[in-house]
């Protein structure tokens, strides 16, 4: 039974000091027989007379609880061992905060992972505007003190849907929340959990309800509104009340543009070939491409101003770095996105480093955008390790990695060589070394004894990418950046900054970048 799991997983906390209560809100199905198996004094079993449902569940359980701090399980979650003491150590060591939450490894009944759900940032965080984009705390990995419920914050009884989103959203406008930065419950997925057609009306009913409640914080944050009536075009779709869906995605649309949503749109109209042309012709649009573009500044404003403040200086930069031939030319295959090459140039610009390394090289466009930063900054060398495949014809051949992403063979056209982008102007600046980082990094960085960045953009194996970062992190200087691609393609980048129990680090459309501070 998975009441069982679930009490089993709190019974094996290395946080001891606790009470259960167990408050069953079933009617087919009685959890008493279940919570008599245990015979364990800590454990308290309530029953409703009838069904009133999980809000007024939790709230049953908050109202007979005896502690300073309250967390939330739900029967069909199991916790992971530790996630009480660091939550419960979390909170002793901040005062400041009222709620600490962490993320979740959702699994299906085969145990196989489905997805790993982690917050960008570990520690105190100010999440309100986040949490009205999307609700990304799950009731089953929130510890929040109690004098904080018992000051009118409790799950929302009349709500059928959203009610752990409606709780944190109200709590975010009031007191700091800690984030831990690690999957510390799993979410088992039994099946369609979304459920048939009832809960497909509950869910769209919960929407309104939710956007109705909040309105006046969505009034203040455009975008977020616009989210909320995109999803309601998506319910609709998937409800097949096609002249509503569509609806809302216009209404979304309208009132704060965004690309996803005209691609939700083109969905409702249906036909593969015609959401492809349309899609393809509206990516063209000078409007999808400001939209991209305005994406795409923001992301990188927010990581410079925590990096380095707000500052006439970094302003200057990343006004800099749009007007940049790099940002300007049509590229090959296998060059780095503008994100990532934005991301490179302006933080080579404001950190100022004397060596960089980098692995991976390709057509080049990295190595570029670092090289104009280190010109423009009149300091510093770059050090590029490219082990290169060349291709024949327009493009390379594709095939598929062992995780179903598709990739391309060979980077480099006949006749090249990697970084054939480069300008002549920049190359004096720069040494590339050919061979694979295996071979290739130890050596470099023995010989340089220290360097100011590392970045990677070679291959994107688990084992390839763990193996460079745990090479190249000795050899970063104290206030020096470990920067990666593509984080998103494995968990090597999380891992690795969890086992070196690195909290503060950054992941952004699939860049990640941690700054040594020890």
């Amino acid at each position: 039974m998975m009441l069982k799991r679930a009490i089993n997983s709190v019974l094996a906390q290395t946080y001891q000091d606790f009470e259960i209560i167990v408050v069953d809100d079933g009617v087919r199905e009685r959890a008493h027989d279940a919570v008599k198996t245990f015979h364990d004094n800590r454990i308290r079993y309530i029953s409703h007379e009838q069904e009133r449902g999980a809000p007024v569940a939790r709230n049953t359980g908050v109202k007979n609880s005896t502690g300073e701090l309250v967390a939330f399980l739900d029967d069909d979650d199991e916790w992971l061992p530790q996630k009480l003491e660091l939550q419960v150590e979390a909170l002793d060591k901040h005062p400041e905060a009222g709620l600490c939450f962490c993320g979740v490894e959702a699994v299906n009944e085969g145990k196989k992972r489905l997805y790993f759900n982690i917050y960008n940032k570990e520690g105190l965080v100010d999440p309100h505007f986040e949490i009205l984009d999307k609700s990304f705390v799950w009731t089953s990995s929130i510890l929040v003190r109690k004098d904080i419920l018992n000051r009118g914050f409790l799950f929302d009884e009349s709500l059928v849907k959203n009610q752990e989103w409606d709780l944190t959203l109200r709590l975010s406008k009031e007191i700091k929340f800690y984030s831990i930065n690690k999957a510390l419950f799993k979410l088992h997925i039994h099946g369609n959990q979304l459920g048939g057609p009832n809960n497909l009306r509950n869910r769209i009913i919960g929407h309104h309800v939710f956007i109705q409640k909040h309105w006046t914080e969505y009034q203040k944050k455009p975008s977020s509104l616009s989210l909320r009536y995109a999803e309601l075009g998506l319910l609709y779709k998937e409800n097949k009340q096609y002249v509503k869906s569509l609806a809302y995605f216009v209404k979304a649309f309208i009132t704060h543009p965004e690309i996803g949503y005209i691609r939700g749109f083109v969905s409702v109209l249906g036909g593969g070939s015609l959401k492809r042309a349309l899609k393809k012709v509206y990516m063209k649009t000078t409007l999808a491409k400001h939209i991209k573009k305005t994406k795409t500044i923001a992301s990188l404003r927010k990581i410079v101003i925590l990096l380095y403040g707000d500052t006439e200086v970094a302003r200057n930069i990343i006004r800099a770095v749009q007007a940049q031939d790099f940002m300007k030319n049509k590229f090959s295959f296998g060059h780095t996105g503008d994100f990532e090459v934005m991301m490179l140039y302006t933080i080579i610009r404001m950190s100022k480093p004397e060596i960089v390394v980098e692995t991976g090289v390709a057509s080049g466009r990295s190595s570029w955008a670092i090289l104009q930063a280190l010109k423009d900054n009149n300091y510093g060398k770059l050090y590029s390790i490219d082990l290169f495949e060349q291709f024949n014809g327009k493009e390379p051949e594709m095939f598929f990695m062992d995780t179903g992403r598709p990739e391309f063979k060979g980077f480099v056209p006949e006749g090249q060589m990697p970084g054939w982008l480069v300008p002549n102007i920049l190359r004096s600046r720069w040494e590339l070394i050919i061979g694979r980082s295996s071979e290739k990094l130890p050596e470099l960085l023995e010989k340089l004894g220290s360097i100011d960045i590392f970045y990677h953009d070679s291959e994107h194996s688990y084992e390839n990418m763990m193996f460079e970062f745990i090479t190249a992190w000795p050899k970063i200087r104290q206030r020096g950046f470990l920067l990666s691609d593509d984080v998103k393609w494995n968990d090597a980048f999380t891992d690795f900054a969890n086992k070196n129990d690195i909290k503060d680090y950054s992941l952004s459309s699939g860049f990640g970048l941690i700054r040594k501070t020890f």
